[in-house]
C-alpha cells in the first residue's frame, strides 16, 4: 500500500527526472543527439513530441516510478530519494534566489 510519504517522495522524483530528461543542460549531448535527428514525421515526430513535453514525457516516467514501486518497494525507495531530494533542493533554490 503507498502511503502519503511515498506518494510525495515518488511525485518529487517524477518532478527531477522529468525536468533531467526535458530542461537540464547536463543531458543536452543526449537530447541533441537523439530528439533533434529524428524526422518530422512518424515515430520520429512522436518521440520527439515526447520528449519536449513534459506532461507527456511526465505521465510515462510516474508510469516506470509507480510499476518500480509495485515489485520493487526497497530498491525504488534508494533510487527515488535522492531524485526527491534533489528536487526539493531544486524548488528552494528558485524560491529562495533572486532571478534577473
Amino acid at each position: 500500500m503507498i502511503t502519503c510519504t511515498w506518494l510525495l517522495i515518488l511525485a518529487l522524483a517524477a518532478f527531477r527526472v522529468t525536468r533531467l530528461v526535458i530542461e537540464d543542460s547536463i543531458l543536452d549531448p543526449i537530447r541533441n543527439r537523439t530528439i533533434y535527428v529524428w524526422p518530422d514525421h512518424g515515430i520520429g515526430g512522436w518521440m520527439k513530441d515526447l520528449f519536449s513535453c513534459p506532461w507527456c514525457i511526465g505521465f510515462w516516467i510516474s508510469v516506470d516510478w509507480s510499476v518500480s514501486f509495485y515489485f520493487w518497494p526497497t530498491t525504488t525507495w534508494w533510487v527515488a530519494l535522492p531524485f526527491a531530494i534533489s528536487a526539493v533542493v531544486g524548488l528552494a533554490w528558485r524560491a529562495t534566489v533572486p532571478h534577473s
